[in-house]
Formats: C-alpha cells, structure tokens, sequence
C-alpha cells in the first residue's frame, strides 16, 4: 500500500496559501510544503492536530488516502487515463467477384470483444477512481503517423491498449517501444518473455508474434518456444484462449510532479490472442488485487509481461457466424521476473454480466 496526503488538494481547493495555514495552524511552512508534495517521510502528531483544526477536518481519511500499490495506482493518483482501441478497413467485395472496391468505399470495423473490454473497464475504472476522467482514443490501421502516436503514450498520461498486433497495429507500436525493439522485426523476438504463435492464415508482420505450424497454437515463452497458454477454436463445447498483458511503469521528471514522490504515470497492454481473451484479461486484472500488484513492475522503465489462460464454453448454435463464447474461467498462470517466476495457479472466475449471447452485427 501507499499513502497519499490530500493536504494540497485541500488547500487549492479552499484558496489557502502556505503562508495563510501557516498562521492559522502554527506550523512551519517547510512541513506544510512537505505534506503538500507528499515528499514528507514523517510528520509529528500535534503537527497533523493543528493542521486538522485550522482546516476544520474531523477525521484522518479527509486528510491521507491509502491506495493500492500496483498497476491502477498511478490512475488513482491522477484520476486520468485513455483508453486505445485499434480498428481495421473491412473492404467488401463486389457482387459476383472478388476485385475490392475503392479504398473511398472502405468501411472501418471494431472488434467487439475489445468494446466490450472497453466498456468493462470504463464502468469499473469509474467505480474505483472516483472522478476518473476517461477518454477513448481510436486508432485507425493502417496508419501511417502510428510511429509518432505511439511516442505520445510514453511523454504523459496513462495508458489502457486494447487488442493484439492482429487487430491493432497501434499495439505493436507501444510494446515494443516499451522494450526498445523495432516494430515488425522478427529477428528481435528474443528480446520479449513471451510471443503469440499464430494459426497459419494469420500473415501480420510482429516483433513479438509468429505463423506457426502444426496443431497448436498460442502464447509461448522466448526463448525456447515452448507452449504455456493454448488457443483452441471449437464449433460447441469447451475452448481454451489466452492473452499477453504487458505493463510499464512511466518515469515523471520531479518537475512534473504533482502528487509527491511515487508521481508515475503507467501503460497497460491487453493483447488476446482472440477477442473473448482481451475481456476475459481485462476482467481478471479489475477482478483480483493479486493479479494487478503481480504486473507491477518491480523496476520503472523496465516493462513486464504475463500471460493469461482462459476457458470458455460455446453452446450449440445454428448460425455459423454466432460468436456466442461465453467466459468461464481466467487465471494469470506466470510473470517472468529477476531472478524468478511469479505462479498464481488458482484459476479466477471472470466477472458476470459479459456471457450473453450476441451476434456479430
């Protein structure tokens, strides 16, 4: 946990000056200066006592916050973030052939397994940070200028990217400018913990994703390769889905904070390998206070990745177009770390509320 003192935001609030608390309260100006950056490590009880009567506050909670240390807390601090989401053309083709039309006819398209993750964390983001200003950025593909708006995640801000290099090239762009790594370069795939093996039809260039060969598909650890999380595609019955989250923690130079010194803003990643794994992942990270302090970077500037194993079910349905996987279970299986690995094996339920059957529309 963290602490965080409201006494600057009080006093902004109010109109009050150092100087002007300084002669109500008694105290010194250097400890309400402290308290005011939160770059104060102790603080004398009759101190907070004069501070208290002179501003009228009646309890300690009106003065100090406690909040979480992990990957929501910089959005508790600064009670901001953008959500991202990516969207493709979808070209139709002409009746009785397959020649495309224009690019000016060209229609854009959403995924809708990344809206409903954006609708998921939008309701419990503004459940969690009361006030939270949340704004939805779209990022249309291919784009041209996506170098330039991916640099802008890292100069301010905090960041939520929805979808896999497959269905946001913008995805791509920040993971790996958070590792340093050029973007569509296989040869640096060493660089990640963890990569998508894609189904062969799948051709998107990926610093971190490959087309595989053989049955099995998913997410799998560098550099060896081997398998830990599978995707399964199935027509009814039991299925199995998996996700990356990475998570890098933003340094603020001291001239840019506001809120003391654990001022950070931060960029989370949720990249399913298909659209039921980026909502069943961005439940799982709301749901469990385990899971979101395990992302946390230990380090700042030095990103971490987990991989998320998912299962669902599909009913049995007539229309072979109905995409009506429901989310039965998500759990965040491992997160590399120097010099270990962090195991949480106990598989979590996905929130309710998201396994109502849908058609694609």
């Amino acid at each position: 946990m963290r602490i965080y003192c409201r006494l600057g935001d009080i006093m902004r609030a109010l109109g009050i000056t150092v100087l002007s608390l300084k002669r109500r309260a008694h105290v010194g100006a250097d400890a309400i200066r402290q308290l005011m950056s939160n770059r104060w490590k102790g603080v004398r009880r009759e101190t907070l006592c004069r501070i208290a009567r002179a501003l009228d506050l009646t309890s300690p909670d009106e003065l100090f916050a406690f909040y979480r240390d992990d990957i929501f807390g910089p959005l508790w601090l600064h009670r901001e973030v953008t959500i991202h989401l990516g969207s493709s053309a979808l070209w139709p083709w002409q009746p009785g052939g397959r020649t495309r039309v224009s690019r000016a006819r060209a229609r854009q398209q959403v995924g809708r397994w990344d809206v409903r993750a954006l609708i998921h964390l939008n309701h419990d983001l503004k459940k969690r940070v009361p006030a939270i200003d949340v704004e939805i950025a779209e990022h249309l593909g291919p784009d041209p200028a996506v170098t330039d708006s991916a640099a802008r995640v890292f100069a301010e801000g905090n960041h939520i990217v929805l979808g896999s290099p497959l269905a946001n090239q913008f995805a791509e762009e920040v993971v790996c400018r958070a590792f340093g790594v050029p973007p569509y370069s296989p040869d640096k795939r060493s660089a990640f913990p963890f990569a998508f093996k894609w189904r062969s039809p799948h051709t998107v260039d990926s610093s971190f994703g490959f087309q595989g060969i053989g049955d099995e598909f998913g997410i799998v650890a560098l550099p060896g390769g081997r398998l830990v999380a599978r995707y399964t595609h199935v027509a009814s019955g039991q299925g199995e889905d998996c996700a990356i989250v990475m998570v890098h923690r933003l340094f603020r130079p001291p001239v840019k904070r506001t809120h003391g010194l654990d001022d950070e803003c931060i960029v989370v990643v949720v990249l399913g390998f298909s659209g039921v794994a980026t909502l069943a992942a961005a439940q799982l990270v709301t749901a469990d206070p385990a899971v979101a302090a395990a992302l946390y970077p230990a380090q700042g500037q030095t990103p971490r990745m987990g991989v998320v194993k998912v299962t669902y079910n599909r009913p049995p349905s007539a229309a072979a177009d109905d995409d009506n996987r429901q989310i039965e279970s998500a759990a965040l299986v491992m997160v590399p770390d120097d010099p270990k690995v962090v195991t949480l094996p106990a598989p979590r339920a996905a929130a309710a509320g998201n396994t109502r059957r849908s058609r694609r529309g």
